[in-house]
């Protein structure tokens, strides 16, 4: 992940190189962070998502040369961006790879007893 402001000094953050994390990151976004999806754009080779989140218009944008990104429409609330992406980032991993599951889980580890 990858911290930079573009041209016009808007806060931006990189989140993976490809496009298989966009599902997860777009998941995370609406059930983590309560955000309602207000737009959907989708082209050959790229997305744009525009997520309403406390009011202030958040974009999930996935790119096949760029890779994901998400950044405030405006440019304003930097807190609110950091906040997001710590939380749709917690546990996720490098390059698309299988994600860790958030929250508890019953299962336990070591093999299966034998009665």
């Amino acid at each position: 992940m990858r911290e930079f402001r573009d041209a016009s000094r808007r806060l931006s953050f990189d989140l993976a190189d490809d496009g298989p994390m966009f599902p997860v990151y777009a998941s995370r976004l609406e059930k983590i962070c309560n955000a309602r999806r207000i737009k959907q754009l989708n082209g050959l080779d790229q997305r744009w998502w525009d997520y309403d989140v406390d009011g202030t218009t958040v974009v999930l944008h996935s790119d096949a040369m760029a890779g994901i990104s998400l950044h405030v429409e405006d440019g304003t609330r930097d807190d609110l961006l950091r906040r997001i992406v710590a939380q749709i980032t917690e546990d996720a991993p490098p390059n698309g790879g299988p994600a860790t599951q958030l929250g508890s889980s019953d299962v336990t580890e070591g093999p299966p007893s034998v009665s």
